[in-house]
C-alpha cells in the first residue's frame, strides 16, 4: 500500500491515462535501443544483512488502519536494504475479533514450533495487543531479540525485562496542528471538537480542550460528544464562517451507535461548512482539511530503516533501551484547502501535500528530459484525442454525480423541513413568501396556499411586541434580517391566529442567506416556537410576585405602625407614674421597641423585602436616641458607614445591641463632673471585610465603661443582653477597649438565618 494509500489523487485521472501512455511508448523506445537504459543506484552488499531474519507481528487497527500502511512500508524497505524477502517472515493475529487464541498455549506452541529451527535478530510487533503478546507469552520465542516498536502507545506489561526495547513513540501533535490552523485561518474566533461518546474520544476530547485553551485566539470551544452522529453532522454544517473544526476520534455516538473514525472523517468533512483539521494521516486522507501528523508510510520507513542500522551494527543497544522520536509532518489536502480559500502561502516548506495538480515534469523531471523530445510528435494527436474524450467523460461523471448528491441532499432537506416541530417559512428578498412547512400553518392558523406571495408589509398581519405596541411591517424579524444582512433574534413577539381568534407568542429568529461572493441576502428564513403556554405562565407568576410584594410592604407598615402605638402607649404610662424606677424601665423597653420599628420602616422604604440598608438604620437609630436622652451632656455624633444591605433577622438583634450599647454611652461615659469645655464626642462606623464578615464598632471619648475582659465574670444587666444578643442571634464576638475612652467591635457574618422572599 505504502504512500499510494495517502497521495493516490495527487494527479488527476486524465493525467494518469496520458502518463501511462508515455511510460508504454517510453518502455517501447528502449527496447528497440533508441534510449540509453536509465540505471538506478544499487543496494551495498552487506552480509549480515542478507543472513537476518525479521519477524513483523500484527493484527487489525479497526477504524485507524495504521497496520495496513506500515506493514508494506516496513517490509519494502528492508528489502531495499538488503533483508531478502525469504527472511521477512510476517505473523497476523487478530486479537480483537478472536481474543480465545491469547488465553491457551496452542499459538504459543504453534509459533514457537515454527520458528524452532529459526534464529530471530529482530522483532517488529505492530500495535498493542502484538507488543503486549510478543513480551509476553511469546518470550520464549528467541528471547535475546530486541522489540523494535512503531507506533509506541504503551510499554508492554511484563513482570521482569527480557527483551531490550526501541521504541519509536508517536505523540500526537495536537499543539502543531491548531498552529497551522491558525495561520490559514487568522480570522477564526470560535473552535469546534468533533469527538465521540466513548472512553477513548473523551481522553482525545480532554487533551485537545486543554491544548486549544493555550491559544487566546478562540473565545469559545465548542464539543460535539453530547451529540448523536446525525445531530453532529447537522450541527458541523450549519456552523458560521469564524468556526474552524478539528476532529479527534469517533467510535461511539452519545445515542450508543458504533462508527468507523476514518468513515465518520470522511463524513464530517463533506459535510462540514467549515475547515475540519485532523490530527491522523489516515483521517487527512479521507477528506480532512490537515494538520501536523505523523505519515504512517514515512513512520514505517524510519521504523525499517533503524532495524537495518541495528542488524548492520550501526546501531548499539548496549544494554539500554532507546526511544527514537517519530517526525512530524504539515500534511495538507489541497482541494480541502481551495474550498476554505485558505492562506496555503504561509505553510511551512516541508508542508506535504495531496490532491494537488502536478504536472508531468515535476514529478518525473529526468524521465521526461528524454522522453518529451522523442515522443512529442508521436503522442501530440493521441493526447488531443484523448484529453478531449476524457474530459468529456469525467464531465459527465462527475455531472451525474453532483445531479444524485443534489437530489439525495434535497431529499433529506425536504424531510427535515416537513416533520419538524418548529415553524418555518422562507422569504425571497422582496419579502414574498416561498415556502412554508407544515409546522408553521398549525402555529399561525393559515394555509400554505393563504401565506405564498404574501410580505410583512400584508396590512392582514398583526404583529406586537410583549408590551403590547403594534409592529410594523418593516419592522419584522425576517425585513430586518433582509436589510442588514444579520441575524434577528430571537425575539418574542405575538401574531394574531384567525382560526383561534386570539394572540399566540412566538420565539423568533430570522438568519439571512447569501451567495458565495455577495453580501445582499438573497432570501431570509424564520424559525419560530409557539412559547404562549410558557408567556401567559410568566406574566401570571409577575402578577403574583407584584400581589405579594404589596402585602408585605402592607404587613411591614402595620407592624411600625403597631409598634409606634405600643410606644406611645408606654410613654404614656411612664408620665403617669411616679416610681423613677420603673419609668426607666419603661424607658428601656420602649428603647428596644424603637429599634426594632425603625428596622421595618427602613423595610418598607426599601427595594428588598427581606433586607435593609445598616447604613441609613444605624444613622436613624442613634440619632434618634441621642436626640431623646434625658442628658444635659452635648454629643458631637460622627458616622462613617458603608452601605451594606442585611436580613431582617438580623438587623433587628443588632438594633436592640446598638441601642443598648448607646443608652450605656449616655449614662456612664460622660457624668457631670467632666470638664465644662468637654466636647463630648460619638463615633459609630462600619465595613465589611473580603471574607464577608461585618464590622460595627461604637466609640466614645469619655470616661472608661468597658466591662471586664475576664471571661469568668459574670456579665448581668444591659451588656450581658448585648453580649448574649451577638453570640446567640448574630453568630458573632464582641470585644470592649477601655485605653482610650471606650470602643465596642461587633463582628458577624449576615449568614446565619435564610432570607425569607
Amino acid at each position: 500500500m505504502g504512500d499510494k494509500v495517502l497521495f493516490d489523487n495527487v494527479i488527476k485521472p486524465q493525467k494518469d491515462r496520458i502518463c501511462i501512455k508515455c511510460l508504454i511508448l517510453l518502455i517501447f523506445l528502449l527496447s528497440l535501443g533508441i534510449l540509453p537504459p536509465y540505471t538506478f543506484p544499487q543496494v551495498a552488499e552487506n552480509q549480515k544483512l542478507n543472513t537476518s531474519r525479521v519477524l513483523i507481528v500484527f493484527g487489525p487497527h479497526y477504524g485507524i488502519p495504521t497496520a495496513d500502511i506500515l506493514l508494506p512500508a516496513i517490509t519494502n524497505t528492508l528489502k531495499k536494504g538488503g533483508i531478502q524477502s525469504d527472511h521477512i517472515y510476517v505473523e497476523f493475529l487478530d486479537f480483537f475479533r478472536f481474543p480465545g487464541i491469547r488465553d491457551g498455549s496452542e499459538m504459543v506452541d504453534l509459533l514457537t514450533k515454527k520458528y524452532k529451527e529459526t534464529a530471530i535478530d529482530l522483532i517488529i510487533p505492530i500495535s498493542q495487543e502484538a507488543v503486549d503478546f510478543v513480551a509476553g507469552e511469546l518470550s520464549i520465542l528467541s528471547p535475546g531479540a530486541p522489540l523494535l516498536i512503531p507506533g509506541f502507545e504503551a510499554k508492554p506489561a511484563w513482570e521482569s525485562k527480557k527483551r531490550p526495547l526501541i521504541t519509536m513513540p508517536t505523540e500526537l501533535d495536537i499543539e502543531g496542528t491548531l498552529a497551522l490552523a491558525i495561520k490559514l485561518f487568522p480570522t477564526a474566533e470560535r473552535l469546534v471538537v468533533v469527538s465521540g461518546d466513548d472512553e477513548h474520544s473523551r481522553l482525545f476530547l480532554d487533551s485537545i480542550t486543554a491544548t486549544a485553551k493555550k491559544f487566546p485566539e478562540f473565545r469559545e470551544i465548542i464539543h460535539t460528544a453530547d451529540l448523536a452522529y446525525s445531530e453532529m453532522l447537522q450541527f458541523i454544517e450549519d456552523l458560521p464562517s469564524d468556526t474552524i473544526a478539528i476532529f479527534g476520534t469517533y467510535f461511539i455516538d452519545s445515542a450508543g451507535q458504533s462508527y468507523v473514525p476514518a468513515e465518520v472523517a470522511k463524513r464530517t468533512a463533506e459535510q462540514s461548512a467549515v475547515a475540519v483539521f485532523g490530527i491522523r494521516d489516515v483521517h487527512v486522507k479521507n477528506g480532512l482539511v490537515g494538520g501536523s501528523v505523523i505519515i504512517s508510510t514515512k513512520l514505517g520507513e524510519q521504523a525499517a530503516e533503524t532495524a537495518l542500522e541495528f542488524i548492520s551494527g550501526e546501531l548499539k543497544l548496549n544494554g539500554t533501551d532507546i526511544s527514537l522520536k517519530a517526525q512530524h509532518f504539515p500534511l495538507f489536502n489541497w482541494e480541502q484547502l481551495k474550498r476554505f480559500d485558505a492562506e496555503t502561502q504561509k505553510l511551512p516548506e516541508t508542508t506535504v501535500f495531496f490532491n494537488k495538480p502536478q504536472t508531468l515534469w515535476e514529478n518525473h523531471k529526468t524521465e521526461l528530459i528524454f522522453a518529451v523530445v522523442i515522443l512529442f510528435i508521436l503522442l501530440l494527436f493521441l493526447i488531443l484525442l484523448n484529453l478531449k474524450n476524457n474530459n468529456l467523460r469525467i464531465a459527465l461523471k462527475t455531472q451525474r454525480e453532483a445531479e444524485k448528491s443534489l437530489i439525495k441532499s434535497e431529499q433529506n432537506h425536504r424531510l427535515l423541513f416537513e416533520t419538524m416541530s418548529p415553524g418555518v417559512v422562507y422569504q425571497a428578498a422582496d419579502g414574498k413568501i416561498i415556502s412554508a412547512n407544515p409546522a408553521s400553518e398549525k402555529i399561525l392558523g393559515l394555509t400554505f396556499e393563504q401565506m405564498i406571495g404574501k410580505t410583512s408589509m400584508d396590512p392582514r398581519w398583526r404583529m406586537v411586541t410583549e408590551d403590547g405596541r403594534t409592529v410594523p411591517g418593516s419592522e419584522h424579524p425576517a425585513m430586518i434580517a433582509l436589510k442588514t444582512g444579520e441575524k434577528v433574534g430571537p425575539v418574542i413577539r405575538g401574531v394574531f391566529n384567525p382560526v383561534e381568534e386570539r394572540y399566540v407568542w412566538l420565539s423568533i429568529a430570522a438568519i439571512p442567506l447569501s451567495k458565495p461572493g455577495e453580501n445582499k441576502p438573497f432570501k431570509v428564513y424564520a424559525t419560530f416556537d409557539d412559547v404562549t403556554d410558557r408567556k401567559e405562565a410568566e406574566d401570571s407568576l409577575a402578577i403574583q410576585l407584584k400581589e405579594k410584594e404589596k402585602l408585605i410592604n402592607e404587613l411591614s407598615h402595620r407592624t411600625y405602625n403597631n409598634m409606634q402605638v405600643i410606644q406611645a402607649l408606654l410613654e404614656y404610662k411612664q408620665l403617669a407614674h411616679p416610681d423613677f424606677s420603673l419609668k426607666q424601665f419603661v424607658n428601656e423597653i420602649n428603647g428596644q421597641i424603637r429599634s426594632m420599628a425603625f428596622a421595618h420602616r427602613e423595610l418598607q422604604r426599601g427595594e428588598h423585602l427581606s433586607r435593609i440598608d445598616l447604613k441609613e438604620y444605624l444613622k436613624t437609630l442613634v440619632q434618634f436616641v441621642v436626640d431623646r436622652s434625658q442628658e444635659d451632656v452635648k454629643i458631637k455624633m460622627t458616622f462613617d458607614l458603608v452601605p451594606v444591605q442585611v436580613l431582617l433577622d438580623s438587623a433587628r438583634p443588632l438594633g436592640l445591641i446598638i441601642n443598648e450599647l448607646v443608652v450605656n454611652v449616655l449614662n456612664h461615659a460622660f457624668p457631670n463632673n467632666l470638664e465644662k469645655d468637654f466636647t463630648a464626642k460619638l463615633r459609630i462606623s462600619s465595613g465589611v471585610s473580603e471574607d464577608g464578615e461585618i464590622d460595627v464598632c461604637i466609640s466614645d471619648n469619655g470616661i472608661d465603661w468597658a466591662p471586664s475582659n475576664d471571661p469568668t465574670t459574670p456579665m448581668t444587666g444591659g451588656i450581658g443582653l448585648v453580649i448574649a444578643l451577638v453570640k446567640e442571634q448574630l453568630g458573632g464576638t464582641i470585644s470592649f477597649d477601655g485605653s482610650n475612652g471606650t470602643t465596642c467591635i461587633i463582628t458577624f457574618k449576615d449568614n446565619l438565618y435564610a432570607e425569607r422572599v
